[in-house]
This record gives structure tokens, sequence and C-alpha cells, in this order.
């Protein structure tokens, strides 16, 4: 993962700005510096238009960020739409603002530590600017028993105890002149207020905000000279923005599907294109030789999820030629949004989420105190998971698409996230005001199956039938009765792992040649325990935390 920024600040030197502009993607980020400030954005704006006429100012990013600055001080990045961080340094008050979106889906992790500032979007690159200046730091054994547990880090810790990440809605202010750093929420989804209208009216704003959404990440291909790309697979998410866009008369598009051969993601995905007219490029993911690229995956995770998360998107992305391509338009998050992370009808507490959160159960007293005390912070169930599962784990998604261009999704836009959550939970479970909503708004999407459920999603009810029985049944007849267990996931991991005799013994040579990296006697005959008696699971969360520690002190 390259760098995008770095900032460095302390008494003596003042400070040091560095950032890379990746050539082949100027588009990408927006720069300017005057005799006032300085500002730094890697990302996609895609409001930028509406912001010029809203505030009146001229068609420029300086005339723009200036005149929110006057008017809302570090509360500026609010109002951008978009997937992007970046910094704000004001000359004449040194006062400097590091910001994210409302999702944190870049990452920015910073140290401070006797009035020294250290900031950067790339977590090895920091770790070497702390033992260039010889700033004392420390590995968390405790994070790297989140890493086995829940198979990513939660909150807004990283491997190094005194090292932070900002998550999403937070801003880093720094002031040197008196010696303080804060981290502000400037936007934040644990205040939402519950909507209150009638659901009819609620499913008219879902069409209207996810159409604007998709409107706008659609048209900034078109403004860039850039064709359409988008992921699709035989899930609700991904299909819903292109059928969208389809609506709108964005083609040509071009698509991309990985998936194992003949599993359900590729027929549906193929039958979607052919009537849509897509380009689909088909991956397939037989034989999972990407399960061995821990060395390739840990610097993209950056060491907050485990390295199987991505390896099988970045696997395919990877046969795509992006030259002639703009964003690359995804799901991400969809179901998340409209309902999956509730357990019920009604507002659980947060601690009622953690048993979706665990991967393995090996070390559940060694983190359980951590869970507890994450937990405090988020008022339900749905916020805890969303934060802790869907932007620090599932966002990973996002975090190896950005190896190739911008990704977006509809479902992440700022003003659709918020009103989707803003909406009942007796509406939103099992993502019953989703099949609502599309049945009304996009009723060629449901003519397809759902992959999740394997029935077309036309009804409420059949969603909770495929849960608890239908899929149930299937899954029986494939692993049981005709033992073709392969054909019955996107990503058959354990079958490529028994099958595949390459992947074996790399596995256990990558242990053998990593394990003492882990620092510490007792994390070390824990990992030794894990991997020598654990399932396939528990084996890739052990390599992929030796990973980590092998990029790390490298």
């Amino acid at each position: 993962m390259k760098i995008d920024f770095l900032i460095e600040y302390d008494d003596k030197a003042g400070y040091t700005f560095s950032n890379t502009v990746d050539e082949s993607q100027q588009f990408n980020y927006i720069v300017f510096e005057n005799h006032q400030y300085s500002f730094f954005l890697k990302g996609v704006l895609l409001n930028f238009d509406e912001l010029i006429q809203d505030f009146g100012v001229k068609k420029d990013i300086t005339s723009l960020v200036t005149e929110l600055y006057n008017r809302y001080n570090f509360n500026f990045s609010t109002f951008f739409r978009g997937e992007f961080s970046g910094y704000f340094y004001e000359k004449e008050t040194l006062k400097l603002s590091v910001f994210s979106n409302i999702i944190g889906s870049h990452t920015i992790f910073y140290y401070y530590f006797n009035s020294t500032l250290c900031v950067n979007t790339d977590f090895k690159q920091l770790k070497k600017q702390l033992d260039q200046k010889n700033l004392p730091y420390s590995f968390d054994v405790e994070s790297a028993y989140s890493m086995l547990t829940f198979h990513n880090l939660i909150d807004n810790n990283t491997h190094i105890r005194e090292v932070k990440k900002i998550i999403g809605g937070e801003t880093l202010l720094f002031n040197p002149r008196k010696s303080s750093i804060e981290i502000i929420s400037t936007d934040n989804l644990q205040s939402i207020k519950t909507y209150t209208g009638n659901k009819s009216d609620a499913l008219n704003q879902l069409d209207y905000l996810f159409s604007k959404a998709v409107k706008q990440e659609y048209s900034y291909d078109q403004k860039i000279g850039k064709a359409h790309f988008a992921l699709l697979s035989g899930g609700l998410d991904s299909r819903l923005g292109i059928f969208y866009a389809y609506q709108q008369k964005f083609r040509p598009i071009s698509s991309l599907c990985f998936s194992h051969s003949g599993y359900w993601d590729e027929t549906i995905a193929k039958e979607i294109a052919d009537d849509l007219d897509i380009n689909l490029h088909i991956k397939h993911l037989n034989g999972g030789h990407f399960l061995m690229d821990i060395d390739g995956m840990t610097p993209i995770t950056q060491g907050l999820t485990r390295y199987t998360g991505g390896a099988h998107s970045n696997y395919g992305l990877k046969s795509i030629n992006f030259k002639d391509f703009g964003l690359i338009h995804t799901g991400h998050l969809g179901d998340a949004v409209l309902g999956s992370y509730l357990s019920s009808k009604n507002k659980a507490s947060a601690q009622n989420g953690f048993r979706k959160i665990y991967a393995s159960q090996y070390f559940r007293e060694k983190t359980n105190h951590l869970l507890i005390e994450t937990a405090k912070k988020y008022p339900t169930e749905e916020m805890f998971l969303l934060y802790n599962r869907g932007f620090n784990a599932i966002a990973i998604g996002n975090h190896v698409a950005e190896q190739y261009s911008i990704p977006v999704s509809p479902f992440m836009h700022t003003d659709f996230l918020k009103f989707g959550l803003s909406l009942p939970e007796k509406w939103r479970f099992n993502e019953a005001i989703y099949i609502e909503w599309i049945r009304k708004y996009c009723p060629d999407s449901t003519r397809y199956i759902w992959e999740r459920t394997l029935l077309k999603p036309n009804k409420v009810w059949k969603t909770t039938f495929a849960d608890h029985i239908w899929v149930r049944l299937l899954g029986l007849y494939y692993k049981k009765i005709i033992r073709k267990p392969e054909k019955f996931s996107m990503t058959p991991y354990e079958y490529y792992y028994k099958t595949n005799h390459e992947i074996k013994p790399f596995f256990e040579k990558y242990f053998s040649e990593n394990v003492e990296l882990a620092g510490d006697i007792g994390l070390e005959r824990d990992l030794y325990t894990m991997f020598q008696q654990g399932s396939f699971t528990d084996k890739t969360l052990v390599l992929g935390l030796l990973g980590v520690y092998k990029w790390l002190k490298s």
C-alpha cells in the first residue's frame, strides 16, 4: 500500500508534509496551497458541483474549501460526499486538521508523544517514522489476540499500543502552540434520530437518495472521461446499483464477478449481464492459490483484518486493466444499512452483538474485556457491529479496490446511510424494507434469484423462510448427500485447502519460519496451539497475524 500523505511535527523542526500522487490516477486527488492554507484530499468529491451552487463560490476547490472553512471551521469536511481522506493546514495559526469520511474507509494512523506528532496513511511507514526519530512504542499483544479471535482489530486499535487509527466521522485537531491534540467526532451515525414518518414516504425517500447517489457516482466517471466499471455478484447490493445506473441511462457498463466456477454468484451475474447487455468478466477462484498470498495482502489490510477477507477480491481485480475505467462501483454494506445487523425488531444493547463478531473461540476469555470496554462507546447492537464489523472488517474490500481505483457504494453515501439507519428497527429487521423498496421502485432487479436465499427477492417472507429452512436444506443436500460442498459457496476456502496440495505445506512452512516473530512467549505458545489443533479458519488467523509481524519487522 502506497503512502498518500504523511505529516510530522516536533518543536525543533516544525511541520513536515509529504504527499504522493499516483500519476495514472490524478483525478483521485485534490490539492491546493496558497499563502494561507495547505489542503490535500485523496479520493473523490462527488458533490463538488452541488456545493459550488449551494455556497455561491467560484468553481474551484480553493474557493470552496476556503468558504466552508470560514463558515464552519474544521467541520467543513462534513459537507463532502464521497470516498476521501485528507488534511487542512492553516499557516498563520499552525492549526492542523486531519479528516476522513463518515465511514473511515481510508486508513489514517497517528502517534503523539512529548509534542511530537506523526500521521501517516501507511502503518508500516509510520512505524519507520517512529524508528527514525527514536520514539518509544510497544507492540500490542491485546491487538494480537483480537486478530486471533475476531479476525479484525476493534475500535481504533492497531498493533502498536501508542498508534491509533482515525475512525469514521472523526477529525484529528492539532495545535502546536497549545501542545494539544484532540480527536473530535465531526460526523457520526450514533446520534441519528429515528424516522417518524410513514412507510410509503420512507420508501420514496430511499429511492430518491439511492438514485441521487448512483447519479453522482456514475456522473463522475463521465466528468473525468472514463468508462463505467462495477462489481456484480448474485447478491442484492451489487445488482441494485447497476439496475439504478441502467435506469438512468448510464451505459455501457463493464463488470467483474469473481466466484467458484458454477456457483450461484456466477450464474446469476451472467443472467443479469446478458439481459442488461453488460460486458461481464468472470474470474474463477478455483484452486484457491490466492490463499498463499499472505505477504501480498498484509500491506493492503495494514494489519487491521485477516488477509483472507480480501484475498479473493484482489485476485479478481488483478485480472482487470483499469486504464480506461473510472471509479469501481460496488454495493458494499447495503444489507448492513437496511437491517442485517439487527437481531430483533427492537433496539438491543451493544453487548448483544458480541456473538456476531467472533471468528474463533480459542481466546474469548482473553478478549472479552476488550469487547466490554468497546461496547460502552456504542448505544446499540447495530452501531457496535456497523463500526466494528462493517467498517473495520468488511470494508477491507475498499482497501483492496483502492489499489486499482477509488471504490464507491451508493449505500455508503452519507445521505442514504443516515436515512437508512434512521428507519425503525421493526421495518428493517430481516431486511424487510429492503425487499419492499426494490419490489416497488426497482422490480426488474427482483426477477433474478438472490444468492443468499436462492429465491427471488420479491416477497418479505422468503428471507426468513430461506434463512431458517430452504438454504439449510440445500446446504445439507450439497454437503452431505452429493458431497459437493464447493458448489455451495462463492469461496469454499476449506475445500481448496483440502484439495490443493500446495496450500497445506505452504501454511506449515510459513508458520515455522515466522512464529518466533511473535516476540512474546505466551503469545507464541498460544499460536502453536491454535495452528496445530485449530480449524482451517484458525490456521489462517494465525498466519495472518504472523504476516503482520513479518511485514512490520522486516
